[in-house]
Parts: structure tokens; C-alpha cells; sequence
């Protein structure tokens, strides 16, 4: 018990002492606190810590939501309602079926109904996580090998980002083929932009806390099937769409020719995920590089300055 009174704090004295550190060295905190909870989770002494699913789904979740809806521009919304319904609600959608099928034919055990809670954890974009509750979930999963651990959270991971890559270019050209209004015609940008949008869609605590909500038996009363394994995978996605997405979006950004421009000409399409970075075409057809509003890059680079 004393050890757990400590904890807090110093955790509170971590994250502090992390956030301050990534602003020093100038790379986003979210990574920062992900690396730096993982390793408190290892360090001996630590008191094992354990959080009851009906305390997360009550305390922790309702907050993380509320904090994105309020801070949501009502204008942007409505303003871009039809692209930000393909994302909240289509991509959602589509990465939830895409994860449940692939990872049900593959994991072995895995129910069909696990499957799909899984890919509804892992579907909604968010940039920030930490946790100090890793070693306690992989003691949880002595009896799988750390290949085949390994192998699972690759195959998770990159099926959630391959299937962002691919709904942004997809519903596109299925909005193109369906709706050739000139005003719609105004709004299209091209494939480069789409990437670095897709690029963008990172997970974190909103994916963490509905894993934490997994209840730990069934109605039935035995145990929910393969829990250990599923909360091990989100931590998966998360630590993979930070560590890889987030430092490799600047020299995609620089790589695709895409680049800042406050011209009136141009606005930020806000998305689902890490927030707008899909934005209308340039007017006219040459060569010069394709740009995005400076707000969007300030989307797409949030806590890189800390």
C-alpha cells in the first residue's frame, strides 16, 4: 500500500519530467510518455498496477471523448461534414471489419466476437498515450512465444494503417465518380495529400482506455477471451503509428512536395484522426509543389513542439 501511494506522484513527477524533455530535444511528447511508461512498467519495485474495466469505462473514457468534442469547431464541421463522415464513421467502420477478419483467420483462439472488439479499439485515431501496465499484461501471455507476439502485433499494426492509405484513396475516387459538381471538383486534392492524411492517423489513449474497459469475465462468468492478447496488441498499434508514423511524417511531408501556404485560396478539411490534414487543390495545374494551410501542418506536427 505504500508503494502504490507513491506511485502517483510519481508518475505525475515522469510525465512532467518527460514532457519537459521532449520539448528540450524537440520531438513530440505522446512518444516520450509511451517509451517512458513502458519503462517504469520494468523498473523493480514498481507495485503492479491493475484497473478495474468499470472504472475506466466510467472515469477515464467520458473525459477523453468530452475533451475532443469540446475543443471541435462546430463550423469546421458542418463545413466539411461529408469528408469527416467518411472518416468517423466509414474508416472507423472499414478498419474495424478489416482487423476482426484478419485477425480471427489468424490468431489462433481468437473468437470472432474478440476480433471485432479488437479492431473497435483500434479503429479511432488519437495522438496520446502512456502506460506503465505493459509487463503486468505480458505476464499475462507466458504461454504464447515472443515470435509469434511479435508476428501478431506486426500484422495488426500494419492492417490498420494500410487500410487508412487505402479507404482515403478509395472513397475518394468514389466520391469523384458520383458527385461532379463544380463546387465538389474545387475541393479535390490530390493523392499526395491524401497519403500524408492518412500518414497522420495516429492511435493512443482513447484505443487504451477501451481496451482497459475489456471486462474481465463474460456474462457466462469465465474469463473474456484472449483480454491479455488484445490490450497487448493496442499497445501494439499505438507504439507503432507514434514511433514510426510520427517521426517519418515530416520527411513524407518534405518527400510528397507538400508544403505550408496560408493562401485564401486553400482550408484545412479536418479529419477523424489527428485533425486536418486533407486540403483543397491549388488552383491551377502546374508544377509547383503542392500546399497545405499552415494550420493543417500544425495539425499534423501537434506536441512536436511540446
Amino acid at each position: 500500500m505504500k508503494h502504490a501511494e507513491l506511485l502517483v506522484p510519481a508518475l505525475l513527477v515522469a510525465v512532467a519530467a518527460l514532457s519537459a524533455l521532449a520539448r528540450a530535444i524537440r520531438v513530440p511528447y505522446p512518444i516520450l510518455l509511451v517509451v517512458g511508461g513502458l519503462g517504469l512498467g520494468f523498473v523493480p519495485g514498481v507495485p503492479d498496477v491493475q484497473l478495474h474495466p468499470d472504472l475506466v469505462l466510467a472515469l477515464i473514457l467520458p473525459p477523453l471523448l468530452y475533451s475532443a468534442a469540446f475543443f471541435s469547431s462546430l463550423r469546421d464541421l458542418r463545413a466539411d461534414l461529408r469528408s469527416i463522415s467518411t472518416l468517423a464513421i466509414g474508416l472507423v467502420l472499414a478498419t474495424t471489419v478489416t482487423v476482426a477478419v484478419v485477425m480471427h483467420a489468424v490468431v489462433d483462439g481468437l473468437p470472432c466476437a474478440a476480433a471485432f472488439a479488437l479492431g473497435a479499439i483500434v479503429s479511432p485515431t488519437d495522438p496520446l498515450a502512456a502506460t506503465a501496465m505493459l509487463p503486468s499484461i505480458l505476464d499475462g501471455l507466458s504461454g504464447r512465444s515472443t515470435t509469434s507476439l511479435l508476428g501478431y502485433a506486426a500484422l495488426v499494426s500494419g492492417v490498420v494503417i494500410a487500410t487508412r492509405l487505402v479507404w482515403l484513396q478509395v472513397i475518394t475516387w468514389l466520391i469523384r465518380m458520383l458527385d461532379r459538381r463544380p463546387s465538389q471538383r474545387a475541393r479535390r486534392a490530390s493523392w499526395r495529400v491524401r497519403v500524408v492524411n492518412g500518414w497522420a492517423g495516429l492511435r493512443g489513449s482513447v484505443s487504451l482506455a477501451a481496451a482497459l474497459a475489456l471486462p474481465t469475465t463474460t456474462d457466462a462468468g469465465t474469463p473474456f477471451p484472449q483480454r491479455d492478447l488484445l490490450i497487448f496488441l493496442t499497445y501494439a498499434v499505438i507504439v507503432a503509428t507514434l514511433v514510426v508514423q510520427d517521426l517519418t511524417l515530416p520527411p513524407l511531408i518534405r518527400l510528397l512536395g507538400v508544403e505550408g501556404d496560408d493562401g485564401a485560396e486553400e482550408r484545412e478539411e479536418l479529419n477523424a484522426g489527428r485533425g486536418g490534414l486533407d486540403a483543397r487543390r491549388h488552383g491551377g495545374a502546374d508544377a509547383r509543389p503542392l500546399r497545405l494551410p499552415q494550420a493543417a501542418l500544425r495539425g499534423a506536427h501537434r506536441g512536436r513542439r511540446g
